[in-house]
């Protein structure tokens, strides 16, 4: 069976498939950025959301090493491992920064259980409790989060949870598309679509 002549399409069925049948993190996608000495850093993140025009929408803490390595180099490589319908997708692109109108926006379509964690762990490098930040005791942080939920879900419910300091969002508009399924014999096709000028 051929392939769709145009990446998008072909994104478009594999994502509803992968985000139907994949899993509970089916959403995920590992990033992969480099540093200023060009040493590799993979992690994985949650895509909020995806169009043709803009590209895929990630949340992250933005004064972290993700943040800072895309700012010396803003070109990344996205992968999806959807194992349970036997098909990857790797999306190479640039980045750029959301504006700070749209990050209220995506704000404001959080439900407040997500909004307290990102603001207990997105407050500033400066902040102890900062996701990037080490502690000595995985137990303290526990503590301060947990402690973060009693003030705002408990004892202010109503009460509006502000952007954190540290906390933004960043789109990758895509260069090329590779696209890998299994075949039942165990081999594996590969297709990739590169963005020309």
């Amino acid at each position: 069976r051929r392939m769709e002549p145009n990446p998008y399409d072909v994104w478009q069925k594999w994502i509803a498939k992968g985000l139907r049948r994949g899993g509970k993190w089916s959403h995920n996608m590992i990033l992969c950025t480099v540093d200023e000495d060009l040493c590799p850093h993979a992690r994985n993140v949650t895509m909020e959301s995806w169009n043709s025009e803009t590209g895929l929408l990630f949340c992250t803490n933005t004064q972290g090493p993700k943040a800072s390595q895309l700012g010396h180099n803003n070109k990344a490589v996205v992968a999806f491992d959807w194992r349970e319908i036997s098909r990857i997708v790797t999306i190479e692109g640039t980045v750029t920064p959301v504006d700070p109108a749209e990050i209220e926006q995506i704000w404001g379509r959080k439900d407040r259980t997500e909004q307290v964690f990102f603001y207990a762990t997105s407050r500033g490098k400066e902040h102890k409790y900062n996701q990037s930040n080490a502690v000595d005791q995985h137990k303290d942080r526990q503590k301060y989060v947990q402690d973060t939920y009693q003030e705002w879900l408990v004892q202010n419910p109503l009460k509006i949870v502000p952007v954190p300091e540290a906390w933004g969002a960043f789109k990758l508009l895509p260069s090329s598309f590779q696209f890998t399924k299994e075949q039942p014999n165990s081999t594996v096709i590969h297709t990739t679509f590169t963005k020309t000028n």
